[in-house]
């Protein structure tokens, strides 16, 4: 039987370990975002107008702190405004996304 490279046998005579080696090289490959969304005003007293640069099918989702979803709505075009007047002061996060990418902005709402 054959070992891999980075497996070890070791013995004092009476028992015996296995040593084994680890690959330390461990990462995440960053994902592509959304480029070009801008979003204003921020801080905002409930209308938050979100600018993208292509004319594309774009979806909007707005979490509170929480985590809990307490706006969505899509829009085609560059240019559209959704309404937080009806939610509590705080900070949301707003996700904008066009089906394979995505950008995430914090907000405040005063």
């Amino acid at each position: 039987m054959t070992q891999p490279d980075n497996v070890c046998n070791y013995s004092n005579g009476n028992a015996w370990a296995i040593r084994l080696g680890a690959d330390p090289s461990i990462g995440i490959n960053e994902v592509a975002g959304l480029p070009g969304v801008s979003i204003y005003p921020n801080p905002t007293t409930g209308v938050l107008h979100i600018n993208t640069t292509k004319a594309e099918a774009t979806m909007v989702e707005v979490r509170n702190m929480l985590g809990a979803v307490v706006k969505t709505g899509s829009f085609n075009g560059t240019m559209n405004t959704i309404d937080l007047a009806g939610n509590a002061a705080g900070l949301y996060t707003v996700r904008i996304g066009n089906g394979t990418n995505y950008a995430v902005k914090l907000v405040m709402r005063q």
